[in-house]
């Protein structure tokens, strides 16, 4: 039956067949993309899976549907190879001394190679261990049309560099980068990014380290001569910071980034400036559709909105409490003793194009929250919650609203484990999540938790979610409207 077909046809449908349309897209899951319910066969809680997980799942799926192409016939084993090393997915570290063999063996099967994805599930540090390091650099090299790299593996510690180094100078077509560093390889972040000038998707996650070549992170950290680098990246259209990044944030406000249209920000320090964000955004909000701010600076909303005059999609974390003045409210402070803003309020005028709003945290709204937060003044930032919802739920600030999502999958979790907001303080939290649901629904907005569905419907523990294919197919469909939306060629 082979022969029926040209091999060019037959390459495409084993594609289709194992999922490659998804798997090499090159854009990267927002913390807006929903989340979904999964019961494992053997506890009958339910978790929530994370868009991440789903499409190491369909990684997963994908490999025996591959190895079944190349064993069927010899007809099928050449394009069945090809296929099979296209997209390359290992949970185990040591998984990666088989590959290498592989290509030793014929080092041309590495030119097929577009996607390398390695996690790091259940395994400790290995980023000081030179065979390890040594052994990517050898994979790497092999790969000269790696579109996609993932390494989720934190932190990455010193070998970051090397690795670095290799796909800058290997991989120049790479779209996607999804790294852990830690904040004393900022400069080499930087270099490597000036080396890859095709970007579309880019994650950073810096972590501070024991290491003694470690620039404490809160002082200035010497860049060199990188730091007089102005990068020009034209075609990054996603760019995602998580954890200590206030140098890198004050550097890219001088960067060139013309196409860039997702900005997500996350931190759970108070060491980045709302003045560094500011910056950043003066230089690049302009064209943001998609803006994620989850940290605990005190932010200036108002001149941020001003700043991203066309976002469609705007994410922050409303646990964090305001002083107002006005509203005769004692001043608050957070945890890390830094003052709020004394103002409450959210734009200086109407957003004319914000249709969907991301609420992170929410720790103590609904009284579910973090239990090692429980000795935080919980009253203060349920105040917070409210007078943020208020704002939102007048209309004033967001004509166009449509949606407001709870982001929290913590949140979420204990709601549906403990059947709802919890009781043991009285009735005040049931009483929040019954009023801001009714409110949303006279308003004709969606209140969503992070799975999309309303929050009033909360699952039950009897309903089945034991089937992996929904959740991936559930993402599968996301990545797609995603993907024609931001026109990712």
């Amino acid at each position: 039956m082979s022969h029926l077909l040209p091999p060019e046809l037959w390459s495409h449908i084993f594609s289709l067949a194992s999922d490659e349309d998804i798997i090499l897209y090159p854009g990267l899951p927002t913390s807006f993309v929903p989340a979904a319910w999964y019961r494992y066969t053997f506890t009958p809680q339910l978790t929530l899976r994370t868009p991440q997980k789903a499409l190491c799942i369909l990684q997963c799926f994908a490999k025996p549907t591959k190895t079944s192409i190349v064993a069927t016939c010899k007809a099928w084993r050449g394009l069945g190879t090809e296929v099979l090393m296209r997209c390359l997915f290992f949970s185990h570290i040591d998984d990666l001394f088989e590959l290498a063999g592989c290509l030793a063996a014929d080092p041309e099967r590495g030119r097929w190679t577009r996607r390398l994805h390695v996690e790091h599930y259940g395994l400790g540090e290995w980023g000081d261990s030179e065979i390890y390091v040594d052994l990517l650099r050898d994979i790497i090299q092999h790969f000269p049309n790696l579109e996609i790299f993932i390494l989720d593996w934190r932190p990455m510690a010193l070998c970051f560099g090397d690795v670095a180094g290799t796909l800058g100078k290997y991989c120049r077509n790479l779209r996607t980068a999804y790294w852990h560093a830690t904040v004393a390889l900022v400069p080499k972040v930087i270099w490597v990014l000036d080396k890859l000038p095709n970007l579309v998707s880019v994650h950073l996650q810096f972590s501070t380290s024991a290491s003694p070549h470690t620039v404490a992170t809160t002082g200035e950290l010497p860049l060199g001569v990188v730091e007089s680098v102005h990068l020009t990246l034209p075609t990054l259209q996603e760019l995602s910071l998580h954890g200590h990044a206030p140098l890198i944030i004050k550097q890219a406000s001088g960067w060139s980034l013309p196409s860039l249209r997702y900005f997500s920000f996350e931190s759970r320090s108070n060491e980045v400036s709302v003045h560094d964000v500011v910056g950043f955004l003066a230089a690049h909000g302009a064209r943001l559709v998609f803006l994620d701010l989850n940290c605990i600076t005190a932010l200036d909303f108002p001149t941020i909105l001003d700043l991203c005059p066309v976002v469609g999609t705007f994410c922050f974390n409303p646990d964090w409490p305001q002083a107002h003045a006005d509203a005769g409210l004692e001043a608050t402070t957070a945890p890390t003793q830094t003052r709020m803003p004394a103002i409450w309020k959210l734009v200086n005028r109407p957003h004319a194009h914000i249709t969907q709003i991301g609420l992170h945290g929410l720790l103590f709204a609904f009284g579910v929250g973090l239990e090692p937060l429980a000795h935080m003044d919980s009253p203060a930032y349920q105040r917070a919650n409210d007078i943020y919802f208020g704002l939102l739920a007048s209309r004033e600030a967001f004509p166009r609203l449509e949606r407001v999502r709870v982001l929290c999958r913590v949140v979420l979790s204990n709601m549906v484990s403990k059947s709802g907001p919890s009781v043991v303080s009285g009735t005040e939290c049931r009483e929040r999540w019954e009023r801001w649901c009714g409110v949303c629904e006279e308003l004709g907005v969606r209140l969503e938790d992070c799975t999309g569905a309303l929050l009033k419907d909360l699952p039950s523990r009897a309903d089945d979610h034991s089937n992996n294919r929904h959740l991936v197919k559930d993402y599968m469909a996301h990545a797609r409207i995603i993907h024609a939306a931001r026109h990712v060629m």
